[in-house]
Parts: C-alpha cells; sequence; structure tokens
C-alpha cells in the first residue's frame, strides 16, 4: 500500500502549521457537552468514538494536556507495531501505521468522511481508516472518563486503557511556553493581550482551555477507573517515572564512563518498558527492550513539534512560591489532594 498517506497528512499540514506558530494557543471558546474543545475537535467523530466496538487487543492512552502524551505514544506504537523482537524496524504496510509513528492522531480530530485535502491533526485519516488499522489497534485521545468508549469503561467491558499522569504545575509550564509564550503571560495583561493569564486560566473552575481543568480531568478519571480496579484493564503511568528513570540510566552510563567505583541500583527506563509491555501481554526480549529505549530517549525526540523542555520541575524555573500557591489552593479546593491518582505527583509539586 502506497505511504504517501502519512507524508501528505501529517508532515505536510500539522507539524508545519504547528511549526510555523510564533505565539502560545489560546482557547478557542468552543465547547461540547460542557467541555472546552481544540480547534481541530469533532463531535460526530468523539460520539462515534464513544461507541466504538472495542475489541480484546484495544489499547486506549488517554492523557491530559501536555502531561507526556507524545512520549507515550510514540512507546506504545513502536511496541505494538514498530520494532520486531530483535529491536529491528518492522516493515509498514498500513499508512495509519505510518502516520501514527509520526505522530499521534486523535480520534476526535479524525473526519468521518475522508479528507479530499489534509486536515489539522488528523491528516488524510478519517476515522473510519483509523479505526480499521491492523491489530492491535491504540487510539490516542485527550478525552478521558465517560467520554472514552463506553464499552471499554464497563466493568465486564473490553479492551485495555492506559492513563498518563504528570505533575499539574509541570502541565502548566508547558503549556504555557507550548509553541510560544501564552499572549497573555503569567498573570494577565502581561503582553499587550487582555486576559487573565495562564496561571489564573489554569486554575479557574471554568477552565477555557482544549480539554478543560486538568484538576477536574484526574478527578473524573478516577471516578471512572475505580470500577474497573478488579479488571486488569487499566494502568496508570506517571510521566516522571519515565522521564526520571531515563535520566538515571543515561546517569549511570556517565558514571560508569568515569570508573567511579558505587553500586548502580537505580532504575531504568527498561524497567518502565518492561511493566507497560506486560500490562499489554507483549513481554521484551532484550533485544526489542533495548532498541525501543534507545527510540524513545529524548535525543529521538528532539525536534518533535509537541516537544518542549520535557523537565521534571521546570515550573520552579519561572514563578515564585506565591505565585504558585494558587496552583497547590486549588489542588486542595477541587479535592485533588486526595485524590489517589494525584498522590505520587505531589513531591513533585514541592520544592
Amino acid at each position: 500500500m502506497a505511504s504517501s498517506l502519512g507524508d501528505a497528512g501529517i508532515t505536510g499540514t500539522t507539524l508545519e502549521m504547528l511549526a510555523a506558530k510564533k505565539t502560545g494557543p489560546m482557547p478557542c471558546g468552543r465547547s461540547w457537552k460542557g467541555l472546552p474543545v481544540p480547534f481541530f475537535f469533532r463531535e460526530d467523530s468523539a460520539e462515534a468514538f464513544k461507541a466504538l466496538d472495542m475489541r480484546p487487543d484495544d489499547v486506549v492512552c488517554s492523557s491530559p494536556v501536555k502531561a507526556g502524551t507524545s512520549w507515550l505514544h510514540k512507546i506504545l506504537t513502536l511496541l505494538l507495531h514498530g520494532l520486531d523482537d530483535e529491536g529491528r524496524p518492522i516493515p509498514v504496510s498500513s499508512p495509519v501505521v505510518e502516520s501514527l509513528l509520526k505522530m499521534q492522531i486523535y480520534p476526535e480530530a479524525c473526519p468521518m468522511e475522508p479528507p479530499a485535502e489534509p486536515v489539522p491533526i488528523a491528516g488524510l485519516v478519517s476515522y473510519p481508516l483509523l479505526v480499521g488499522m491492523p491489530a492491535p489497534r491504540l487510539f490516542t485521545t485527550h478525552l478521558f472518563g465517560d467520554l472514552l468508549p463506553a464499552r471499554l469503561m464497563e466493568p465486564a467491558g473490553t479492551g485495555r486503557l492506559i492513563v498518563c499522569l504528570r505533575n499539574p504545575k509541570d502541565v502548566l509550564t508547558s503549556l504555557h511556553f507550548f509553541r510560544g509564550e501564552a499572549k497573555d503571560g503569567w498573570r494577565g495583561n502581561e503582553h499587550g493581550l487582555q486576559g487573565p493569564g495562564s496561571l489564573p486560566r489554569f486554575c479557574s473552575p471554568q477552565c477555557p482551555n482544549a480539554y478543560g481543568s486538568v484538576f477536574e480531568w484526574m478527578l473524573a478519571t478516577e471516578r471512572a477507573i475505580a470500577p474497573l480496579a478488579a479488571s486488569g484493564r487499566v494502568l496508570v503511568v506517571y510521566y516522571e517515572d519515565l522521564k526520571l528513570d531515563l535520566e538515571a540510566r543515561h546517569d549511570r552510563i556517565a558514571r560508569l564512563s568515569r570508573c567511579r567505583p558505587r553500586a548502580f541500583r537505580e532504575p531504568s527506563i527498561q524497567a518502565q518498558l518492561d511493566r507497560i509491555a506486560a500490562f499489554l501481554g507483549r513481554p521484551l526480549t532484550p533485544a526489542k527492550r533495548a532498541a525501543l529505549a534507545e527510540a524513545v530517549s529524548f535525543r529521538s525526540m528532539a525536534g518533535h513539534v509537541t516537544q518542549r523542555k520535557g523537565e521534571v520541575g521546570d515550573w520552579k524555573n519561572h514563578l515564585d512560591d506565591a505565585a504558585w500557591k494558587l496552583v497547590d489552593d486549588t489542588v486542595v479546593e477541587t479535592g485533588l489532594a486526595a485524590c489517589a491518582l494525584y498522590a505520587p505527583l505531589a513531591r513533585y509539586a514541592r520544592r
């Protein structure tokens, strides 16, 4: 099958469009079922996704905006479709898989009819074409809770859900600088544009950002996955675990190269990859594990249109504690402080 779909649909439209932006994105004012949605959102596709006939080997990756979506998507795509057990690239026979190996394509962005020209985010991939990809199907989305496929979220349902989470302060920092700093600054009216600023906007109960409040995103996700606890069909991955384990691996190699005599017991990203692969029922061979770890290194992600710095704790470099108290207060006021999903992130929200 020809491979022009991915080239024309992704690199030719979405990547160039985003790369050309000089200022950060602002909320577009659209909403669906009370949820703020981005400019590329398609209601009919979102409804079709909720009604999707799930298969046992389907994988849905759900995460808030700027919480590590692109990185985890790359891990999953390579694990499922990109590398064989010898760690070698698998020849790509599907244009949809070819596109997914380059960048995530959200189901809610895909038109229901084949587009005559590439469209943002989806390129030339229609929703029927996306759901017709070779098994195991992978769907990466920012939708959450009861907006995910109903069959996936039923206690006796089918398919697997992977949730990726990140410290909200780093989520905001990444969002603030995404494709350029927010036009109204951190606290509002800082660059000649009237507005509340990215910090108050992020913490508002009526947060207008795409896919809404990150605090509510986590709370709604916890409520939605609680009935699935006994099913073994849900895995929660924390961005910080992936990133810090990767840094530990690189630090270990650097120290070994200096021949310092000490024990090296830090976890490596390979342990996190093993955890994800085991959840999917696809244990990694040593060769595939090593190849996958190298392929998803931050060095390999350099230049990706959705990647900024990816640092853990970068929030500390931009605002003082008095400003960040608004996020701390919002964590408490929304009830997120008592949320089990948030608990592993709490330490990353402290200096």
